[in-house]
């Protein structure tokens, strides 16, 4: 503790807060914010129009949930939602379930048993989104194959 003269504040008081046990840990981006980043990468790998997937959660009974409807949803959970149809038919309806986490300035995101570590400072890392987005499709393909 210092005691030097210039460090003591008589008569000053701290307002009390919120208990901070039940504050949220945040900084950077949020959540929420990757997973949107990563809808808006499938639907540029795959060329298709924005309502082709669609970022959201599921609810306690698993309803689905598009994140524009709360947005005070910050995961870890999320579900990217990817439809597709042409001609009259469905072509493609997946449900992909993500599971984002923030470790040490890094955006950890987890599908399909996969994992991959994504920068977010300075900048967000493009390029680890870009092979999470072409990790999902190549297992969608695979999935499609085989199954």
């Amino acid at each position: 503790m210092l005691s030097s003269p210039l460090h003591q504040h008589a008569g000053t008081t701290v307002a009390k807060g919120p208990n901070p046990a039940r504050q949220r840990l945040s900084f950077g981006f949020p959540r929420a914010y990757l997973a949107r980043m990563l809808q808006r990468k499938l639907v540029e790998q795959l060329y298709l129009g924005d309502g082709a997937c669609i970022a959201g959660w599921r609810d306690e009974r698993g309803v689905f949930r598009p994140l524009e409807d709360d947005a005070g949803f910050d995961g870890p959970d999320f579900t990217l939602r990817l439809t597709h149809a042409a001609g009259g038919y469905q072509v493609f309806d997946h449900d992909i379930d993500i599971e984002v986490g923030i470790l040490l300035g890094n955006y950890t995101l987890a599908v399909h048993g996969h994992r991959f570590g994504i920068g977010f400072l300075p900048t967000l890392d493009e390029a680890q989104l870009t092979a999470a987005a072409r990790r999902i499709l190549r297992d969608l393909d695979t999935a499609a194959r085989t199954g």
